[in-house]
């Protein structure tokens, strides 16, 4: 029985034992993976910090020891460089000296990450503008002809207009499209009132499109032998003296 309890209080100090070095093992293993790592960013010449004297050797290092994306990109960093340059008297590396190619890359994605994401919100903000001068003005009822007069074919078309909304409409610019039964877009054609539309009411329009200004699109208006459908588009609204 002794024999049996001393066995066991062998087995367990071997089980410490293993786990120390098993804990040993494991520690000298991650730090060497974590000096290997550092080495790795140390010298990766993306992260090499560009000057005057060594510019040439980075890009050359890059070059050979990079991914084909990685030395793309720093071509495109270059290229902004030179352009950036040609409205200044400084040259590409007074743009590029004393940062890294990584950090430069890593600047130009966050601006366009910022842009995009300004430009979406400014996306939104028209969207919904637009939607309130959608709910202002309905047109409907149009007619069309194209007239020659001294030589000069001009699109003339006829709408009536409704104020939609219990507030004068003081003046109104927009675009009318015109597409084919297949919804293939003709012509957009710009026009501009600046007489009142009393509220609640209805008013006829008629606007004269000249050839000199829109010699193609009358042209293909022309051709057409099928009907025509027309959309009006609010871009700007006077109401109470204000715009929308």
């Amino acid at each position: 029985m002794k024999k049996i309890k001393n066995l066991f209080i062998k087995i367990q100090d071997l089980m410490v034992k293993n786990k120390k070095i098993i804990s040993y093992i494991i520690c000298s293993l991650l730090i060497i993976s974590f000096a290997i790592l550092t080495f790795k960013l140390l010298t990766n010449p993306m992260n090499t910090k560009v000057t005057r004297k060594n510019y040439e050797n980075v890009i050359e290092r890059i070059r050979k020891n990079s991914s084909k994306d990685d030395y793309e990109k720093v071509q495109a960093v270059i290229a902004m460089a030179e352009l950036a340059s040609l409205d200044s008297n400084e040259d590409k590396l007074d743009y590029i000296e004393g940062k890294s190619f990584n950090q430069m890359i890593k600047k130009i994605q966050k601006n366009l990450q910022e842009e995009k994401k300004e430009a979406e919100q400014q996306k939104a903000i028209s969207a919904e503008k637009q939607k309130i001068r959608d709910g202002y003005l309905n047109f409907d009822n149009y007619t069309w002809e194209v007239k020659t007069l001294n030589y000069q074919s001009n699109l003339i078309i006829t709408a009536e207009i409704e104020n939609l909304k219990d507030v004068d409409i003081e003046t109104f610019e927009g675009i009318i499209s015109i597409s084919d039964k297949l919804d293939n877009i003709l012509g957009n054609f710009k026009i501009k009132n600046t007489k009142i539309i009393p509220k609640n009411a209805k008013a006829d329009i008629d606007m004269t499109f000249y050839e000199d200004e829109y010699y193609s699109e009358i042209k293909a208006i022309s051709r057409q032998s099928g009907d025509l459908y027309f959309s009006f588009t609010p871009t700007r609204l006077i109401v109470k003296g204000n715009e929308i």
